[in-house]
């Protein structure tokens, strides 16, 4: 039977439809990420906080939690190191430090709260300054 064009016709007709579409496609999402990342921008630029995101003042404010609110401390100001199998104190707390005599961990608020919690850097600044 002869419809007067060929099979590859056809076929060559689907690709370049779908071709279109998936163009078409890609640019719908492009077009979407635009308008997101200009959304964000003109909320930073009016000084407004963007939800999920952290700020300097955010990152300030989790720096100066004190130690002894994170971690448990003695009245010498040692706890136990959270970097190694400790039986007795051997960390020193500092009021924004600690420090350990045993094994040299030496780490901010930040990264002992990291530590602890097996967290990021942007998820341990939400949390603390959640707290």
């Amino acid at each position: 039977m002869d419809m007067g064009f060929e099979m590859w016709d056809i076929e060559d007709k689907v690709d370049e439809y779908l071709w279109e579409i998936k163009k078409a496609d890609e640019y719908r999402i492009l077009k979407q990420c635009r308008m997101r990342v200009i959304e964000f921008l003109k909320a930073i630029r009016k000084g407004k906080k963007v939800a999920g995101r952290i700020y300097p003042e955010d990152i300030e404010i989790a720096k100066n939690i004190p130690i002894s609110n994170i971690i448990e401390v003695d009245n010498r100001g040692f706890s136990l190191c959270p970097n190694h199998a400790d039986t007795r104190p051997s960390m020193k707390v500092y009021p924004t430090r600690v420090h350990c005599f045993v094994c040299g961990y030496d780490e901010d608020v930040l990264g002992l709260y990291q530590t602890i919690n097996n967290c990021g850097f942007i998820e341990a600044v939400k949390r603390l300054t959640q707290s």
